[in-house]
């Protein structure tokens, strides 16, 4: 009887956990999308700049994190995606901005 309450115990902290990486990771996609919103309803590139800075400020904190749970192709489509907008950005091409802050923003949400 005691196996069974111990294997019970057991599978009750690997649950919580496994519930507890996916809340952490949804709320870090959910922290890292929100400036790059905001960078998409700026109207100059200067000022979606500082927003898209601070996302990746943001993603850069949590990514030693996220490489331990997530899929390294998908981070690795995040980090292409910064350095695209940045890249648009320092150019001040808006439009080419706006399309990349669009693809950087759902890549970042499908990592939940």
């Amino acid at each position: 009887m005691k196996r069974v309450w111990t294997a019970a115990v057991l599978l009750a902290l690997v649950i919580t956990g496994c519930l507890y990486n996916s809340y952490a990771v949804s709320r870090t996609a959910a922290r890292i999308s929100a400036p790059l919103t905001q960078a998409m309803c700026c109207a100059s590139p200067t000022r979606a700049q500082a927003h898209l800075t601070a996302a990746q400020a943001q993603y850069d904190r949590q990514e030693r994190y996220l490489r331990a749970v997530m899929n390294r192709q998908r981070l690795d489509t995040v980090r292409a995606g910064f350095a695209r907008s940045q890249a648009a950005a320092r150019l001040g091409d808006a439009a080419q901005l706006q399309l990349s802050l669009a693809e950087l923003r759902e890549a970042v949400l499908a990592l939940r």
